[in-house]
């Protein structure tokens, strides 16, 4: 991006994805400015707009309902990439999302385990190229999780996200603060003493 002069053409990037995490993080952002200019005596209406607008963007955008997930987009081909990852999971934290009780369904499923599985996997348990072990093609990590905590209270699912929070904090105690875990055994990878 640097060498590019940080210019923002598909002309000068090879890669270019439009991802959901990063979207649900700014829509969760602006709704934390709403907040914000509520108590601070504010107009918080520019804000609610924006996240409405890029709530709806989000859903038509990257959803689709007959996986229960979201998929990051490919800008070049504008083709979906059909992988189910953690990240399609995250747009849970953003408020009032439509299809919050289906990806709590997909998050229960076999491809994450929500119920047994801690961290909450990164990567599909049930692809065949899927690695325990192999950075974001299958371990956990505790901020991830812990963001999939934050969204399961958001809409109203309290006793799942104690259960997460409780293993998790489980895994912490057995394996130290690891950058990443195995999500099924709870060995720790990476570095010792990790913080994000």
């Amino acid at each position: 991006y640097r060498d590019a002069d940080y210019a923002d053409s598909l002309d000068v990037h090879a890669f270019a994805v439009e991802d959901p995490l990063c979207n649900a993080l700014l829509i969760a952002g602006e709704h934390a400015l709403a907040a914000i200019a509520t108590v601070i005596g504010h107009d918080p209406g520019v804000h609610r707009v924006r996240a409405r607008r890029l709530t709806e963007a989000l859903v038509d955008g990257l959803y689709d309902p007959s996986a229960g997930m979201f998929f990051p987009r490919d800008v070049h081909t504008g083709e979906l990439l059909r992988s189910y990852s953690v990240g399609g999971l995250m747009p849970l934290v953003v408020p009032d999302l439509p299809v919050a009780a289906e990806l709590v369904k997909t998050a229960l499923s076999d491809r994450f385990r929500l119920r047994d599985a801690c961290p909450l996997p990164s990567y599909d348990l049930t692809a065949a190229d899927h690695e325990a072990g192999r950075y974001w093609r299958g371990p956990g990590w505790v901020n991830t999780s812990w963001l999939f905590w934050h969204g399961l209270r958001l809409h109203g699912e309290q006793a799942l996200a104690d259960d997460l929070r409780h293993r998790l904090l489980g895994r912490v105690r057995q394996g130290g603060f690891r950058e990443y875990l195995d999500p099924l055994t709870g060995a720790g990878h990476g570095t010792d003493d990790f913080s994000w």
